[in-house]
């Protein structure tokens, strides 16, 4: 099982902790929104209410500035980009330092509009999903995730899911192996064929029965046939002088098999097979006197 669980985090945990292929597009699309506010803010009027946009600018600036721009979108347009996000920049330090109708002017200028849109024609090559599937919308929220109407490809790669798959498979393949092989181990255990009658308790009480083998994983108990055990049961069997805990395995009107636990150590099993045994011999009926006490022993009888 330990082995099974290994093979899984193995395959599974590679999958969800190494970057996918396509882990840039959501820094593009995040590029996207924050291009797509700041050009319907250069279109805007004056008393335009702008608190949730330039909240979103400041966190988009915030967020793009842990990532390396050259590795996101090309060496070509890694130099436009990184413009775009100082011109971001100025534009929110005009908006603290000054005023909205001052900040808004910065964006309407030739220099800042000239950039705005080279931008605009860079983006379809760098979005994720088809510039037609990309819908322009309002805001519709207070923290502006949704203020460009660009969706966020997060779904899974094919290959991820593939691994996912094989990893999930294996798991179960090294779990099924693991049963296996644990219950081919409970198997080999040593077996006694015994006849010891005894007691064993269930949640409805006492009961008398016979054992019938024994092992260190297991018994074999002929219950009683007016009252037989569910499947999955637990039971306890008194055991010379010990009550052993167990669950019934399996179950039949007469017989049923009891999986111990704990097992009962090979040592405590040897013993008490020995005592029956030891006790049997010597309680053995005779047969016909081979000697002259037998004989008399059978006269006086």
């Amino acid at each position: 099982m330990v082995r099974g669980l290994g093979i899984f985090i193995g395959v599974i945990a590679p999958v969800w902790c190494v970057q996918p292929a396509h882990a840039n597009c959501e820094v593009i699309a995040l590029l996207d929104m924050m291009h797509s506010v700041e050009h319907r803010i250069s279109q805007a009027k004056n008393d335009t209410n702008l608190g949730v946009e330039i909240q979103f600018l400041s966190r988009g600036v915030a967020r793009t500035s842990t990532y390396d721009m050259l590795a996101i979108v090309g060496r070509e347009n890694a130099a436009a980009f990184q413009g775009f996000l100082d011109q971001t920049q100025d534009f929110l330090h005009v908006f603290e330092r000054q005023s909205l109708p001052t900040a808004m002017a910065f964006l309407k200028s030739r220099d800042a509009v000239r950039q705005l849109n080279d931008i605009a024609n860079r983006l379809p090559e760098l979005r994720c999903v088809p510039p037609q599937q990309v819908q322009q919308r309002p805001p519709s929220n207070d923290d502006g995730t949704n203020l460009s109407g660009v969706p966020l490809n997060c779904t899974l790669s094919r290959d991820r899911v593939l691994l996912a798959v094989m990893g999930l498979i294996a798991f179960m393949i090294a779990t099924f192996f693991a049963m296996q092989w644990q219950a081919r181990n409970q198997r080999r255990t040593k077996r006694y064929r015994i006849h010891y009658q005894t007691q064993y308790q269930m949640d409805d009480g006492k009961h008398f029965g016979v054992l019938l083998d024994i092992s260190g994983a297991g018994i074999k108990l002929q219950h009683d046939p007016i009252r037989p055990p569910m499947l999955g049961t637990k039971i306890a069997v008194k055991i010379a002088d010990r009550w052993i805990s167990g669950t019934i395995q399996w179950t039949n009107p007469n017989f049923s098999g009891i999986l111990l636990s704990p097992p009962m150590p090979a040592r405590h099993v040897n013993k008490f097979v020995r005592s029956q045994q030891s006790a049997k011999t010597k309680t053995a009926p005779q047969g016909t006197p081979s000697n002259a006490n037998d004989s008399k022993l059978t006269v006086r009888r």
